[in-house]
């Protein structure tokens, strides 16, 4: 035999989602509805994620034969219901303002990490390869203090120790940062991205002849004119 129509109703007067007309004949009806009352109760007791916001403790179960606990578990099903629809309005409003700000944080942290590592724009770039298969990508500025170098290192793999060097026009050589390579490699086909690195060079741009790659057992892995 079908059940009346009211008795599908529990689940959905649970999870708070009939609208208050709904859920005001849904309650008379619970009343008198020894069945409801029954469901009502089971589904009460299942494990609620949104509980755990809860600051009281979970009340003491209703001792045999005490008065009538419905209308007790009505108000506390109404509770929930409510921090159930604020907490989703929250988590709406939250994530709407992650979208909208997301960029904006992201772009604000990128501008000033001292970890970001970049072309300067408008610089020209010195590039060249070698035979190894190893190519190299810098730019060069310079600064009161010397030269100011970005370089990108592609086609090396590891485990390997690096430097770069730059070779004055007299031949003084003068280290510009030093690495090492892991087994995995940069700029290779199984870790593409290449090794993005800052570094400084006691000589003026004018001064210097080229820039070389090498091991520190001093193996040339690249060279490329200034």
């Amino acid at each position: 035999m079908t059940p009346p129509i009211e008795h599908t109703d529990v689940g959905a007067y649970v999870l708070g989602v009939l609208d208050a007309h709904e859920a005001e004949a849904f309650e008379a009806h619970l009343l008198s509805c020894e069945i409801c009352q029954a469901e009502l109760k089971a589904l009460s007791a299942l494990p609620d994620l949104l509980d755990e916001l809860r600051e009281q403790p979970v009340a003491a179960a209703e001792p045999l034969g005490a008065a009538d606990p419905m209308p007790r578990l009505l108000d506390e099903l109404a509770v929930r219901r409510r921090r159930r629809k604020v907490i989703t309005w929250v988590a709406a409003a939250a994530a709407t303002i992650a979208i909208i700000a997301g960029p904006i944080l992201t772009a604000a942290f990128t501008a000033t990490d001292p970890n970001v590592v970049a072309f300067p724009e408008g610089v020209p770039k010195l590039t060249g390869s070698g035979p190894t298969g190893a190519s190299l990508e810098l730019t060069v500025q310079g600064r009161g203090w010397g030269s100011d170098v970005v370089l990108a290192l592609k086609g090396v793999r590891g485990p390997e120790a690096c430097e770069l060097i730059a070779v004055s026009k007299t031949g003084q050589e003068v280290t510009v940062n030093s690495w090492l390579v892991p087994d995995r490699g940069y700029g290779v086909p199984d870790s593409p991205k290449p090794l993005m690195m800052r570094g400084g060079a006691a000589l003026k741009p004018g001064d210097i002849a080229k820039f070389e790659v090498r091991t520190l057992d001093k193996k040339v892995l690249v060279s490329i004119p200034a």
